[in-house]
């Protein structure tokens, strides 16, 4: 039941305390049950002051179950991106385009070495014309 979906687990809340669907005894026992799944919240007095504001604890319902492990896999993807996308990926593509470059040069020596010797083979055959 606490592996449901973050914004599930906040609509149960609001509608479980909707007060146009349920009566003033219900929402209280909704609000007991809610209380005794989700926690309790004080936001204002924490028994210092006679004002005291609780309310059921939205921060449990919201990063609950499987939310910790989505929100740690979106940060890890994140850092993952931004290292292949800015780092690696850009090091490898001028890498290769070096060597590549290197080999054009290689080739286009040998090519201009092979078409030299052939027209100096054909120079020093003698013509028959």
């Amino acid at each position: 039941m606490m592996i449901k979906n973050s914004i599930g687990n906040v609509t149960e809340i609001l509608h479980l305390l909707d007060k146009d669907i349920y009566t003033g005894e219900q929402i209280e026992e909704n609000y007991a049950y809610l209380v005794q799944k989700w926690g309790e919240w004080e936001i204002v007095g924490a028994g210092t002051s006679g004002l005291v504001i609780r309310y059921v604890d939205v921060r449990n319902a919201l990063f609950s179950g499987l939310m910790i492990t989505y929100t740690v896999f979106t940060i890890v993807s994140l850092a993952l991106s931004v290292i292949l996308g800015k780092v690696l990926f850009p090091q490898l593509s001028k890498l290769y385009s070096d060597n590549n470059s290197e080999m054009v040069d290689v080739a286009t020596l040998k090519s201009a070495a092979k078409i030299d010797e052939m027209t100096n083979n054909k120079k020093s055959e003698k013509e028959w014309f």
